[in-house]
């Protein structure tokens, strides 16, 4: 590893709170041994290994995978609309652009973030590429995704109605039972470790836009 790898190692490492201030003297450096360590930490990270990561440019080898850790670390976090940004950025790149595991993720926090026709883009990706998973694991996350769909648009269709938007009413209240009809079709139940746990806000300006970056 180069010496200035080390220091960036020595850096996150302080961050966890292993080591005192005195043992860094450089910035850190987002390189994939330092993804490694800071996801086996749990997959936050420090600013500074945030800011370098999004520094990264996008022809660069390592943009997807940099993308990736900060969208688990936001995720993390529990700043969704962040989470999800960084998350479709990695998708747009290979081997990311194609793993159902991540399309999956990216539909779920862009309905966890109010994207709902973000949510559904990467939905339609998510079963475009489904074809390497069995039937049965296809239909669970597929039933999972319609049932989080369904919910959001019932909170979406109640905003309308407190606004008296009655047109925005009828298609938010229209997609919720398409979505819940969807799930109940399929009859997936919620895969082991991927329990259908979020629930929209009730705020319709949460299901209307992406929050600014806070």
């Amino acid at each position: 590893m180069r010496a200035s790898n080390c220091l960036a190692s020595l850096s996150l490492v302080l961050t966890l709170g292993l080591l005192p201030a005195s043992a860094v003297a450089e910035p850190m450096e987002c390189t994939p041994d330092i993804l490694r360590m800071a996801l086996s930490a749990g997959g936050t990270m420090p600013s500074e290994l945030v800011g370098a990561c999004a520094a990264i440019p996008k022809g660069d080898e390592l943009y997807g995978l940099a993308q990736y850790m900060i969208a688990v670390h936001y995720e993390r976090r529990r700043d969704l609309p962040r989470a999800a940004l960084a998350l479709g950025r990695a998708a747009s790149q290979p081997p990311f652009a194609t793993d159902t595991r991540v399309l999956y993720r990216l539909s779920r926090l862009l309905i966890g973030a109010g994207d709902l026709e973000g949510a559904l883009v990467a939905k339609d990706r998510f079963l475009l590429n489904s074809g390497p998973l069995s039937r049965e694991k296809r239909t669970t996350l597929l039933a999972n995704l319609n049932r989080l769909l369904s919910r959001a648009f019932e909170v979406a269709a109640a905003g309308a109605a407190e606004e008296g938007d009655e047109r925005r009413y009828q298609q938010a209240l229209i997609a919720a039972l398409f979505y819940r009809e969807a799930a109940r079709h399929l009859g997936g139940q919620p895969a082991a470790g991927e329990a259908v746990s979020w629930r929209p806000e009730a705020s319709p300006e949460a299901l209307a836009s992406l929050p600014p970056p806070r």
